[in-house]
């Protein structure tokens, strides 16, 4: 039987078929690996039910964190009892939410992004728990710029934990301002590095946003200042420990 692409070719349509369908968010996929791992795995608080809701109802939950890669933050910001955390791409407050509810009641969430809009119609309609509340500090502007202003502060290398999930063509330039804030042994987590699949693309086939994610997972798989693990769960998700 003759295939009308040559085998090289052919082979890229393949895992890249492939790699889209088996990569996907809990909330998106009925693959039934996928929805038994969530089944025997993922815990809810009611108010992170609530605000999912709210956030399906009103956005739609594309831009959201997938409730495995939330509970996977958590999971490593109670391992490493994190206190100060960054949360780079805030959107309606989901991660920022699953953060909170991880670290102390004395820790910090500062959540960045350039619009209020989401969160405000839903985070602050949601999170309305006091003790909860005054942990997430909301800074609505450029992230890069209110991380400068942390590291101007004084504060580089107090930081525990950072989930950077915003605009893909800026996560190099996130990801090194979360370096330098975070101690040693403080953890990095990066959404969507794999990008629905996108990402094993040829490189003149990618667009801008596709590009951004490969150079950033070249850049950190190369990086001696981090131990890493880039993880095929979600949408995919890079793990980088700071030494």
């Amino acid at each position: 039987m003759r295939i009308g692409l040559s085998f090289p070719i052919f082979l890229q349509f393949a895992v890249t078929r492939f790699a889209s369908a088996a990569i996907g968010k809990s909330f998106s996929s009925n693959d039934p690996i996928l929805q038994y791992s969530i089944k025997h795995s993922v815990q809810l608080e009611q108010v992170q039910k609530e605000l999912i809701e709210l956030t399906s109802r009103k956005f739609g939950n594309v831009m959201m964190g997938a409730p495995e890669v939330v509970q996977l933050n958590q999971n490593l910001i109670r391992a490493i009892k994190a206190k100060n955390i960054l949360d780079v791409g805030l959107f309606t407050g989901y991660s920022a939410l699953g953060a909170a509810l991880a670290v102390p009641s004395d820790g910090t969430v500062v959540g960045m992004d350039v619009y209020s809009e989401y969160f405000d119609q839903v985070g602050d309609v949601v999170i309305t728990d006091v003790n909860l509340r005054r942990k997430i500090k909301t800074f609505f502007q450029p992230a890069e710029i209110t991380m400068n202003q942390l590291i101007e502060n004084g504060t580089a290398g107090q930081w525990d934990f950072c989930f950077i999930d915003a605009d893909k063509k800026n996560y190099i330039t996130y990801f090194e301002q979360c370096l330098s804030l975070l101690r040693s042994g403080g953890i990095i987590t990066i959404d969507n590095v794999l990008w629905s699949g996108r990402i094993v693309q040829p490189k003149d086939e990618m667009d801008e946003s596709t590009r951004a994610i490969d150079d950033l997972n070249k850049l950190v798989a190369n990086d001696t200042r981090v131990f890493v693990s880039l993880l095929p769960i979600a949408d995919g998700l890079t793990i980088a420990l700071k030494k």
